[in-house]
């Protein structure tokens, strides 16, 4: 995997909506690339544990890039109907996403509203929520030059089927 990769590992249950992918905790390693781990105190009620971690740093570099305009590929992964785990094109004009455009057909990727298909910020929101949420796993890997993730696998509840969601990045192109 290139970049950073962060795994979390949250004691508590959360309520929130199906997330997904897989992974396993590890030892701590050294920011940077390469596999970073790590384990804070279960969350209470889902409010967030105080400091700041991988997410938030990654957030921090992704901000400082000050990018507007550019296009990616999202490709989700869930137990959801086929059409909403194609890859589609996104591109953001100004912060906000002016078109999603399947790759395959190049037809407009309507289907799963604007959450489904957001802009990097929403992708950053995703997993921010499952993490504050008390997903029991978040893996997330970053782009080490400019802070976005480039995968990220979450489950909310390790005894429970279908309930994964992730999502892989590709195709990164700054306008």
């Amino acid at each position: 995997m290139r970049g950073l990769v962060v795994l979390l590992i949250i004691g508590s249950i959360a309520t929130l909506p199906a997330c997904g992918g897989g992974g396993s905790a590890g030892s701590s390693a050294k920011q940077g690339s390469g596999t970073v781990n790590v384990n804070p105190p279960p969350h209470q009620g889902g409010g967030g544990g105080g400091g700041t971690d991988e997410i938030d740093e990654a957030r921090a570099l992704w901000d400082s890039q000050g990018l507007t305009n550019y296009d990616y590929v999202l490709q989700r992964s869930s137990f959801s109907p086929q059409y909403l785990l194609e890859p589609v094109i996104v591109a953001v004009r100004g912060g906000v996403v002016v078109s999603r455009t399947y790759v395959k057909t190049g037809l407009p990727a309507t289907a799963g509203g604007p959450d489904w298909w957001p802009a990097i910020d929403g992708l950053f929101d995703f997993l921010e929520a499952a993490r504050d949420g008390g997903a029991e796993t978040v893996q997330v890997t970053f782009d080490a030059q400019r802070g976005y993730p480039t995968h990220a696998f979450v489950d909310y509840f390790s005894g429970m089927a279908d309930d994964e969601r992730g999502f892989t990045v590709t195709g990164f192109a700054p306008r």
